[in-house]
């Protein structure tokens, strides 16, 4: 399966929801770190934002609509796990 989200848009969730939970000098230190995430997950993109969203799950939708797809598509497919 491809990826559903680009660099461009996986960039834009990771810094709004740092905007949602961080602040300060240790907002500043998450977003500084973001390209080297996007680095890191070349091409896992929608696994990290899952992993994102599972750790920050109150954290606002974001301003562009196909990024709020996306998202919604990625919740919808994570597997389940047996217990």
């Amino acid at each position: 399966m491809a990826d559903v989200l680009t660099r461009e848009e996986t960039a834009e969730i990771l810094e709004n929801v740092y905007k949602d939970n961080f602040e300060g000098t240790e907002l500043a230190k998450k977003i500084t770190n973001i390209p080297k995430l996007l680095d890191k997950f070349e091409g896992k993109y929608d696994k990290m934002v899952a992993a994102l969203k599972r750790k920050y799950p109150d954290t606002k939708s974001s301003d562009n609509p196909l990024a709020d797809y996306a998202l919604s598509l990625i919740h919808i497919s994570e597997p389940t796990r047996p217990y």
